[in-house]
This record gives C-alpha cells, sequence and structure tokens, in this order.
C-alpha cells in the first residue's frame, strides 16, 4: 500500500489492511507492504496520483 502520513484516508485504512495482512499471514505466496510515498524516492512506474493506493504484483 502506498501511502502519506498526511493522508487521513490512509491512516483509517491501515487497520483494515493490517488486519487482510493478519489474515493472510499463513500464505507464503502473498506478502502485505506499506510504503510512505512522501519519505522515498520512487521510480516512474509507482508514481500514485491518490493515496492510499493498492498495487498488486503477480507471483512469480
Amino acid at each position: 500500500m502506498f501511502q502519506a502520513a498526511w493522508c487521513g484516508t490512509c491512516r483509517n485504512f491501515y487497520n483494515v489492511f493490517q488486519n487482510g495482512a493478519f489474515y493472510f499471514k499463513n500464505w507464503p505466496f502473498l506478502k502485505f507492504a506499506t510504503i510512505d510515498a512522501d519519505k522515498n524516492d520512487l521510480p516512474w512506474q509507482f508514481t500514485v496520483e491518490s493515496y492510499p493506493t493498492i498495487v498488486y504484483f503477480p507471483a512469480k
């Protein structure tokens, strides 16, 4: 999840995201991660237009 500290929606959604991560914790092929987009330089491929943004990557 791409998020920003100033984003109220991100703060509200964080608990839902964490609950999902906890629920799926035993699925070895599924990972959850958060990135503070304000504190990290992101490559252009990950430019987000609004927060929060959820991105799914295919399994390899």
